[in-house]
């Protein structure tokens, strides 16, 4: 996440993003969830495919429940890391 953060930041765009890593279900790797203010998805994206953490699966989908209800329900979990970035 702290490359991701440098990369962002070093595109001179105005953003706020808030992220959460979480393990998945069985422990063996982790997955990253986003709330993002600004047009950086598409930056994101290049970033972690140059970087071989994703791969053309990964879509950007909007939460029928409401994001902040989705994301916020991982902070009280041990077992997760998360921080917000703001930019600008």
């Amino acid at each position: 996440m702290t490359g991701l953060e440098e990369y962002l930041k070093s595109l001179d765009k105005s953003f706020n993003m808030f992220w959460v890593t979480e393990f998945t279900n069985y422990n063996y790797n982790t997955h990253n969830h986003f709330l993002l203010k600004g047009d950086i998805s598409g930056d994101i994206n290049y970033h972690l495919r140059s970087k071989g953490l994703i791969g053309k699966h990964v879509k950007h989908k909007p939460y029928k429940e409401g994001a902040n209800m989705y994301v916020s329900k991982f902070i009280c979990d041990k077992n997760i890391d998360y921080g917000f970035i703001n930019s600008k």
